[in-house]
């Protein structure tokens, strides 16, 4: 585990890295899962693996793949933005899962900072402040 890792009761939030792309490109294709999504829905494992490129770029974010507890499975993603490390603050969107976890303990958890949530950047804690979400799914 990296120690970047953020942990809490039903998920672990692990860096993103290219090499997610594999585990995530399945539900990513899945057009319910990417109907609210802002940009869009990688059509091959290539494009899934550039669009991640493209998310680690971005130095004002931080961007995770969301992993089960239970079997390890990597279920989708979230990301922290407008990082304010002096405030301890950040906002949390672009979060999709797989559609088998909607309505599970995985969205909830890894977007709200509940106190079974370790949040934690650099050398400084962070408190999510804010969750980017658009229309609710079933």
């Amino acid at each position: 585990m990296s120690n970047d890792s953020l942990l809490g009761r039903a998920v672990r939030l692990i860096p993103l890295s290219v090499e997610h792309a594999e585990a995530l490109f399945p539900s990513a294709s899945d057009p319910e899962v990417w109907r609210w999504m802002p940009r869009p829905r990688p059509g091959s494992l290539e494009e899934m693996q550039a669009m991640i490129s493209q998310m680690l770029t971005d130095r004002a974010r931080r961007c995770f793949a969301v992993q089960r507890l239970t079997d390890e499975a990597v279920i989708g993603s979230t990301s922290l933005y407008e990082l304010d490390l002096a405030e301890g603050r950040a906002e949390i969107g672009a979060t999709w899962f797989d559609r088998s976890c909607w309505g599970g303990p995985y969205n909830a958890e890894s977007n709200s900072g509940t106190p079974s949530m370790t949040w934690a950047l650099p050398a400084s804690p962070c408190v999510p402040t804010t969750s980017t979400c658009g229309p609710s799914r079933p």
